[in-house]
This record gives structure tokens, C-alpha cells and sequence, in this order.
């Protein structure tokens, strides 16, 4: 059995900050015991046996701090919350009914309505541990009546169930009607019970629906889709509440005219087909009757709600940077906790632009811990350190976008609040890429900074949400932008921001892969939440049918080449192959030659390899690649200078470019499968450089940064920093 008495686990209220903002640190201690901090500037994260090693610099600024590390716990499981503005009496009984399509039914209680106070009186509806509907009163003499039903019910079978008591009659019964027309069930018969007149004075307690309350919080949670749920007396109407209003907020609406609103709890998924969805219509703004519906998860999560431990208000004679709040508890356990700075002065030339989007997507990514498949993927067994095992103990704590629910629909929803493990100073994920070398996306972004402060080279850092919140006004205080490795996710804000940037005449080192891949969007109200609808392409799960559209901001889901702005025509090149074995070099191309291109190539030789070495797998060109595509709209005066194609069986296309299941899709048998470097010019002086590959940094600091890959990142970067316009060519 691991010990986890050592584990730390942190999170912070935002992810960047100018100074004089506050940014609020939360921490779990699995043992309880004193913690000290200390605010520290990240450098490189990096600590392979072939890497530069961690690197970081105390702050004397910021005095060190301690605090009393404590257990945190998650509560996971979405629901609605109905608060009661008056007491209500349930004089005249219950009359609850509603569509429900269960998903992952047997094992346990699941709740579909309830209205309870904690010592559990009132009413509530549920099916039992065998899947079997079961309505249980309750009054305040404790007098308790339950009715159920013999025959459970099935997965993704939409059945209408109606439950009522009336407390005047004694009457008691309840029924659900199979709507799909192809199961052997049929309609079940109505059940009715006559009971003795008691009485039920309804709890001053919130109504829930796909949970159940009790004295610890919400439990009980149901998984799958309600849709159109009512609540009746004997004699009046309650409430009738509507699910296709107010699907871009947590809002839930009652449109009876008794304004019996309520919310949801810990995100479940809207704009998700009805029960009387007929496939005519797959954008839910155009067909609302039909989406009136939404999709509850007992692990879905949002807000871990932690209390703060200690707050840093940031001051003002500070530069730019990534920096950590580095907390050690007594018994040796560390844990540094990321977040930037941004700058609210003279800004530097250069900007590094964090890809937070992409570490909120991939944030838990628990894949290798559940499926066999992963390992086929990525060709070797996973090594998990205390962290995965802790999680794969603990999965309260929520997935990324990559992993499905228990009921194995896909999760759309990733959150900030609450931590990441993805996004931990130095940690090396042996999992994904060479055992060597096994960084992703914080840490490998972190061998920019790393060659940026070796270089004495001034920058500014900002993350993907500042980005999309601060839009063209952030963005133009520098003339020259910096990718992450692995800058996969970007809204459709982001991506109208970054081509209005780069129309004005500014420039753009891409250092990375499988960049401006997947549209993802942020809640427009709610902070540190992110959305997918994972359409087509290369995913790790498929939207239901008629679920591709987003519900926080409307619009079809899915890779940016399937939605007409392929990531070739913004930057060059766009993903093509995915491979996790090795890396390899780069051979110049023709255009390497072209005179609008010295610059990039001063020093480098003519038939020189270009990047094969690297604490990434060996090279620069590897792990994800991209391709230079006229077809898919790289600019036609785009110089395509060099390429990385000898890769293997170990690397595969993209399924992006597979119409049909067939052979020739590895390295050794396809032209696709490639990494491309390219540059072309822009309007307005601009310029775009792009590398292709995700492991292009992991070469930086080769030979003590001086090597070909560091000798044209900085020839590059010189250029771009220099105001002379360049010019397209005639």
C-alpha cells in the first residue's frame, strides 16, 4: 500500500496577476502539520539526467511566510439547487414527474428529486441500488411510506416516471412509461397504494434534483440526462422548470410564473438532447424544445471551494515572470504552485505566451490509469509516481478533457478550481514522452524561459485567459509573441485576437506542435472553466449525437481545420503525426536558401543536421509534429525550409488526413508524417516562424545552449525584436 503521507496538493484563485492584485494559495495537507512558503521566480523545470536541471530564484522582495497545513476535502457530483423564498406546506401532497435517461445504472442509490430536511424527512424519488424506481414520504411524525417498482431500469433508455401522494386521500402511486419504441419492456403498469392520511409539512430546505440532501451535503448524485421536470399539489402548480433556458449559465429557470428559480451545482453538461430529439436539428439554439434536457455526473466537479492559507499581494518592483509559491510542511513534503506575473509597465519586446488553456484541458488527464489503449498509444507501460497513484485513489479531484465520465460520456468541462497535477514545478511525466525526458507542456514551456534568462534576453509573460479576457489592447504592447510547445486549445476570441494582432504587422515564433488545434471556450460568467464538444478529429472520446455544439459560448465544436480556419493558414503549418519514442533532426530545405531567409540560417551549415539531439527524445523534430499545406491554406509565398520525415513505424498520421481505415499510416509508409519548419511575411511588416514540433525546445539548451536549434531560435528572435518591416514578396 503507498503512503501518501507526503503528498501536497495546491491551487490558486487565478493564474496570473499584476501587481498590486492578490492572488490566494489553497493547500491540502494529507497529514495535518505546520507549512512554510516561500515565493520563488521559475526558470526551468527540467531535472532529466539530459536536461538543463530545475532552476529558480528566490524573491528577497517577498518575505517567506508559514500557516497551518490541513486536510482539504472535494465534493464532486453535479445537481440543481431550488431554494424555497417561503416556507412551502405540502398540505395538499406531491406530484413530481419528469423524462430521465439513466447511464450507468445498479450499485448505488441515485437521487432524480428530493426535498428533505437532514434528518431526512420529506419526499424524494430515486432508483435503488438495482436501478428500480423507488418514491419514499416521510412526514414529520416520522411516519414513512415507500413504493417501488419491480422492474429496474435500463441505460440509455429514455422513460418518462410520475410520482405523487396526496396527503387529503392517502393516495400514493407511481409509474414510468418506456418511450423507445424498440425495447421489449413496454409501458410498466401503473402501481397505486392507499396509505393513511399523514401529514407533510415540507422541509425550509433547498429542492434538489439528481441529488439527495443530508447532514454532510449533497449525496447520492444520478447519472444521466432529466429533462423537463414539473412539481404539482393536488390542487395548484409549483413549479415548472425549463432546461433549454438559460443554457449558456448555471441559471435554472421556472417558467410557471411562481419564480421558483434555481442553479447548478458543480457544472453538468447543457445543450444535451431531449428526450423527444428527432435528429433534424444539431445546433440547440434552433431547435430548444428538443434540448430541454441536461446531462448530471456524480464526478463531475467545478469548484474544490477550498479555504484560503495564505495570500500574496504582489508588489510593484517586480518583473515579469513565472513564478511558484515553493510550500514545505514539516516532515519534508514540498509542492511549488505556479502563477504568473504580468507586467503593468514598460513592457519588454517579447512576449511568452502560457498556453493555460491547454494545461486546464489536460489537467488530471487520468487516461493511462483506467485504459489499456493508452498504452498502445504512447508504446510502453506506464511508470506512475505517488502523484497518479494518488489521484487514481481520488478521483473526486476530476479529469481533463481527455478522460469519460464513469458512464463513459466524454468530459466537455475542465476546471482551474482545484488542483492540477499537470501543472507541478519539475514533475516528470514518465507516462508520455522517453522515460529520460518525460515532460509536458508547463515544464517543457518552461525550457523557454529557461534559454530566454540564459540568453539575457528581456520578456514579459501572460496566460491564454489573459489573452482571451484583455483581447487586442494586451497583445499589442508587444511587437513579437511567443508560442508555448503545446498550445493545442484556443477560443474563438483568442483566434480572432491573435489574426488581428498579426494583421497590424507583428510577429510570431511558434515553438511548438499541434498548436491552434481544438476550439475550446471559457465560461463568459463563471472563472476558470473551459468547454469542448469534441466533434472530429483526433479525440479521445466523441460527442453523443447532437451534442457537438458548445453551450458557454454557441458554435459547433471540434478541431479549428474542421471549422474553416485550419491552424496552416495562421501560422504555416498545422498537426499532421503523433509519436512518443524518440525524436529526431531536421534537413535544410531549398528554401533555407532564399535570400529573404539569411537571417534565420546565419551560422548554420549548408548540409548541417539541424537539432538531432535533445532531452526530448534526442531531437528537436518529434512527440507531435506539424506540416507545411497549401492546401490546407499555408500562405502561397510560405518558404518552406526544413523537414524531419525518417520517422518510423513508432509515429502515426493524424486521423485528421484518414478517410478510410487502411495501412500506410506510420512514418516508414507515409509523406504526411513529417515535422516542417517554415516562415512567411505578413501585411503590415509582420512576420510568422514556426518550428512544427513540440519537441523543438527540449533542444535549446543542448551543448550548453550553443547549438544549431538555440543559434536560429535566437537569429530569429533578434529579427523579429528589430522594427524593420519586412515585406512580402512580389
Amino acid at each position: 500500500m503507498t503512503n501518501f503521507n507526503n503528498i501536497i496538493l495546491a491551487y490558486s484563485d487565478i493564474l496570473s496577476a499584476y501587481p498590486g492584485e492578490s492572488v490566494s494559495f489553497k493547500v491540502h495537507c494529507e497529514i495535518p502539520q505546520n507549512c512554510s512558503y516561500n515565493i520563488v521566480r521559475l526558470i526551468c523545470g527540467d531535472a532529466s539526467t539530459t536536461g538543463p536541471g530545475l532552476k529558480y530564484k528566490k524573491i528577497k522582495t517577498i518575505p517567506p511566510g508559514k500557516f497551518f497545513g490541513r486536510r482539504q476535502e472535494v465534493v464532486c457530483g453535479s445537481y440543481i439547487s431550488i431554494p424555497f423564498k417561503s416556507p412551502l406546506a405540502w398540505k395538499d401532497g406531491v406530484n413530481f414527474e419528469a423524462y430521465i435517461w439513466p447511464t450507468r445504472v445498479g450499485g448505488r442509490v441515485q437521487t432524480i428529486f428530493s426535498h428533505l430536511d437532514p434528518c431526512g424527512k420529506g419526499v424524494e424519488l430515486s432508483l435503488d441500488e438495482m436501478a428500480r424506481p423507488l418514491f419514499c414520504v416521510r412526514d414529520d411524525t416520522d411516519k414513512k411510506v415507500n413504493l417501488m417498482l419491480d422492474e429496474p431500469l435500463r441505460n440509455h433508455e429514455w422513460v418518462h416516471i410520475h410520482c405523487t401522494y396526496n396527503t387529503q386521500s392517502g393516495h400514493m402511486y407511481l409509474k414510468t412509461r418506456n418511450l423507445d419504441i424498440r425495447s421489449t419492456l413496454g409501458n410498466r403498469i401503473q402501481i397505486k397504494e392507499r396509505i393513511g392520511i399523514i401529514g407533510l409539512i415540507g422541509p425550509h430546505h433547498p429542492l434538489l434534483i439528481a441529488a439527495c440532501s443530508s447532514s454532510s451535503g449533497p449525496c447520492q448524485h444520478f447519472d444521466g440526462k432529466i429533462d423537463g421536470p414539473s412539481l404539482r399539489s393536488h390542487t395548484k402548480n409549483i413549479a415548472k422548470w425549463s432546461f433549454a433556458k438559460d443554457i449558456d449559465s448555471i441559471q435554472i429557470t421556472d417558467i410557471s410564473g411562481n419564480d421558483l428559480n434555481g442553479k447548478t451545482e458543480n457544472l453538468p453538461a447543457r445543450g444535451v438532447t431531449g428526450h423527444n430529439w428527432d435528429g433534424t436539428i444539431m445546433d440547440w439554439r434552433f431547435a430548444l424544445n428538443q434540448y430541454d434536457a441536461i446531462h448530471f455526473h456524480h464526478d463531475d466537479i467545478y469548484d474544490a471551494k477550498w479555504e484560503t492559507d495564505f495570500k500574496l499581494t504582489v508588489p510593484d518592483a517586480i518583473s515579469s515572470g513565472v513564478y511558484g509559491a515553493w510550500i514545505t510542511s514539516e516532515d519534508g513534503a514540498e509542492h511549488v504552485q505556479p502563477f504568473v506575473i504580468k507586467s503593468n509597465r514598460s513592457p519588454s519586446k517579447v512576449v511568452l505566451l502560457l498556453p493555460t488553456m491547454s494545461y486546464m484541458a489536460y489537467a488530471n488527464e487520468s487516461l493511462h490509469l483506467y485504459t489499456d489503449a493508452f498504452e498502445r498509444f504512447v508504446g510502453r507501460i506506464p511508470v506512475l509516481d505517488d502523484v497518479e497513484l494518488f489521484m487514481a485513489e481520488h478521483p473526486e479531484y476530476g479529469m481533463s478533457l481527455y478522460d469519460s465520465h464513469a458512464d463513459g460520456s466524454g468530459v466537455c468541462h475542465a476546471s482551474r478550481m482545484r488542483p492540477m497535477t499537470n501543472l507541478r514545478f519539475g514533475r516528470q511525466v514518465n507516462y508520455m514522452d522517453n522515460e529520460d525526458a518525460g515532460l509536458w507542456q508547463f515544464n517543457a514551456d518552461l525550457h523557454i524561459t529557461d534559454w530566454l534568462e540564459e540568453k539575457q534576453i528581456s520578456y514579459d509573460v501572460i496566460t491564454d485567459e489573459d489573452l482571451h479576457k484583455e483581447g487586442i489592447d494586451l497583445l499589442n504592447r508587444w511587437p513579437v509573441l511567443v508560442t508555448g510547445t503545446h498550445p493545442e486549445y484556443w477560443s474563438n476570441q483568442m483566434i480572432t485576437t491573435l489574426r488581428e494582432y498579426l494583421d497590424q504587422g507583428s510577429r510570431l515564433m511558434y515553438l511548438g506542435g499541434n498548436g491552434f488545434y481544438e476550439r475550446c471556450e471559457y465560461h463568459p460568467k463563471l472563472p476558470g472553466v473551459i468547454e469542448t464538444r469534441r466533434a472530429s478529429g483526433m479525440q479521445a472520446w466523441k460527442t453523443l449525437p447532437g451534442e457537438a455544439y458548445h453551450s458557454f459560448v454557441p458554435g459547433h465544436g471540434g478541431p479549428w481545420r474542421e471549422l474553416g480556419q485550419p491552424p496552416q493558414n495562421l501560422v504555416g503549418v498545422g498537426s499532421t503525426a503523433v509519436g512518443h519514442e524518440y525524436s529526431i533532426g531536421y534537413d535544410r530545405l531549398n528554401d533555407s536558401f532564399n535570400l529573404r531567409v539569411n537571417f534565420i540560417f546565419e551560422g548554420i551549415g549548408k548540409t548541417e543536421k539541424i537539432g538531432n539531439f535533445g532531452s526530448r527524445g534526442g531531437g528537436a523534430a518529434g512527440i507531435e509534429t506539424d506540416r507545411f499545406d497549401l492546401a490546407l491554406g499555408s500562405p502561397s509565398h510560405t518558404l518552406y525550409l526544413a523537414t524531419a520525415k525518417d520517422f518510423g513505424d513508432e509515429y502515426l498520421l493524424f486521423s485528421d488526413d484518414i478517410l478510410f481505415t487502411s495501412r500506410g499510416i506510420t512514418g516508414s509508409q507515409n509523406d504526411l508524417v513529417r515535422a516542417d519548419m517554415t516562415f512567411f511575411e505578413t501585411e503590415s511588416g509582420g512576420a510568422i516562424f514556426s518550428v512544427g514540433s513540440i519537441a523543438w525546445t527540449g533542444s535549446l539548451a543542448h551543448n550548453n545552449y550553443s547549438n544549431n536549434v538555440s543559434q536560429i531560435t535566437a537569429n530569429v528572435l533578434k529579427r523579429f525584436i528589430d522594427p524593420e518591416p519586412f515585406e512580402i514578396p512580389k
